[in-house]
């Protein structure tokens, strides 16, 4: 039975990774260079924050809320973004000139190994604690919630892609240079984000606003309640960062 919950609980945290990888324009390109980037860059700063946090912080508890913990949290997304930001300039810059439909692998494919190591560190080597424990629904909940933050990191690299190439025009190659009407549409970004810098900031901000909200209610509230609102916002900010 233990077994079972084991398999069941893994198939729901890694079934949606495999569904986007094959199910998406990903499945007819090479996107293993993105992939492997997006991999290490989370790996990298994992390991960093986990020196870091042992330094200067040694007794994170995440079963209680306390708000030093949750500034340390909040000063840890920020520098996500900053890593985020510049690893997809850095591949962005590779690309350069291409199209929004080129951009699009780039943030498919870094999201996806961004978001496998996360998967891996903070859902998959805990359900080892299964295999010796009753069923716990707390695992599913758990493996469930890192569906809704695939979503969640999707919106996220999004965003920080359009606020890349709204600060970086030359990224994008020039409509005026594609020969057909549906090239010229492939390079325009969606109209409320050209020139809208103001908008994914704050989009930004009510990203880092949310999570300090979230951790608050996570603590107060039924999982299954925070579930749904989480769910809930990160359709919204799926929906609205979509390109």
């Amino acid at each position: 039975m233990t077994f079972l919950i084991f398999t069941s609980c893994a198939l729901l945290i890694f079934g949606p990774i495999f569904v986007v990888a094959n199910a998406s324009v990903l499945s007819q390109v090479k996107y293993g260079h993105y992939f492997l980037f997006g991999f290490l860059s989370n790996l990298g700063w994992q390991i960093a924050k986990l020196f870091i946090l042992g330094s200067f912080y040694p007794f994170f508890d995440m079963e209680i809320y306390d708000p030093v913990q949750e500034i340390i949290k909040i000063v840890g997304m920020i520098s996500e973004i900053i890593i985020v930001y510049f690893t997809l300039r850095y591949l962005l810059k590779e690309k350069n000139k291409a199209n929004i439909s080129k951009h699009k692998i780039i943030v498919l494919g870094f999201t996806l190994g961004w978001f496998t190591v996360g998967s891996l560190l903070t859902q998959f080597l805990p359900l080892f604690n299964t295999l010796g424990v009753e069923f716990n629904w707390v695992y599913t909940f758990n493996a469930l919630d890192n569906n809704i933050k695939l979503l969640e990191q999707f919106a996220l690299n999004t965003c920080i892609y359009l606020y890349i190439v709204n600060n970086n025009k030359y990224l994008i190659e020039s409509p005026t240079t594609s020969k057909t009407t549906k090239n010229q549409e492939q390079n325009q970004l969606p109209k409320q984000y050209q020139d809208s810098k103001l908008l994914l900031n704050l989009l930004l901000i009510g990203y880092l606003v949310f999570e300090a909200f979230a951790s608050f209610f996570f603590h107060r509230a039924p999982y299954h309640s925070f579930l749904f609102i989480k769910a809930f916002y990160s359709l919204f900010f799926f929906k609205v960062t979509r390109i």
